[in-house]
């Protein structure tokens, strides 16, 4: 019994740690997609209800140090970026 379970064991390892990994990078993806879309969306909220311009910009000037949504004067988020995804734009602010 044991023999069986020591044979199977690679095998299941081979097939399922590959798949846990494609599964783990396509979660961190949707994380930080949705991250950027929630900021999106208060960003929008934010300059309707103000009626007045409202800006997501990089912090530091790379979008992997994160972003802050702002007014000018008043920074309503200030969020890191996702850990393991890197973000590139030509584009500082939006």
């Amino acid at each position: 019994m044991r023999t069986v379970a020591a044979t199977l064991l690679p095998i299941l390892l081979a097939v399922v740690v590959p798949s846990f990994r494609t599964f783990t990078l396509s979660q961190r993806v949707k994380s930080g997609s949705f991250d950027l879309y929630s900021t999106l969306m208060l960003a929008r909220s934010e300059a309707v209800k103000r009626r007045a311009p409202v800006t997501v910009s990089a912090k530091s000037g790379s979008w992997n140090n994160g972003w802050t949504i702002s007014d000018g004067t008043t920074t309503f988020r200030d969020q890191d970026s996702p850990k393991g995804l890197s973000l590139t734009s030509d584009a500082t602010a939006l």
